[in-house]
């Protein structure tokens, strides 16, 4: 009972047109990368710190245009709108506002990617648009956090 009119209380904050973009970069810049132990890496540069923790979920990829964000760890960061929304709703209008790219029915995309030993693998990915997610201050999540990543002491647990 307590539980459904806390999801009550927050219909008001998620449903009244808020501005998705805005919300989804909140929530992404809120969230707590380096004390879950989440690996944010360049994409063409997967060092076998980083292909660990591709495979347990918790590693952001990025290049140019695109933050690469397993299905799993993404929806652990918009934890708060899925109070409001399911994953499918989530992800269309992600899709309908242009923060993600997307050829299939769930809402990912394969990504070549290329490890340290030079393997390739295909996987699937939610491909967000960087310019979608900037900082208040302008900047992108590697200006911030691969710094901090550097040191590879703290442990992911898997995202599931």
């Amino acid at each position: 009972m307590q539980e459904t009119l806390k999801r009550f209380e927050e219909i008001p904050k998620f449903a009244s047109g808020d501005d998705i973009p805005e919300l989804i970069s909140e929530l992404i810049w809120d969230f707590p990368f380096e004390e879950k132990g989440v690996k944010i890496a360049d994409v063409s540069n997967i060092d076998k710190k980083t292909n660990e923790a591709i495979k347990v979920k918790c590693a952001v990829l990025y290049d140019y245009q695109f933050y690469y964000f397993s299905p799993e760890l993404f929806m652990e960061i918009c934890k708060p709108l899925l109070a409001t929304m399911s994953e499918t709703e989530l992800k269309k209008r992600l899709k309908s506002e242009g923060i993600i790219k997307c050829d299939s029915a769930d809402y990912t995309s394969k990504k070549t990617i290329c490890s340290e030993y030079d393997q390739k693998e295909r996987i699937r990915l939610l491909w967000v648009y960087k310019e979608k997610i900037l900082s208040p201050d302008n900047l992108q999540l590697e200006d911030v956090f691969t710094k901090n990543n550097e040191g590879g002491n703290e442990e992911c647990t898997e995202i599931m």
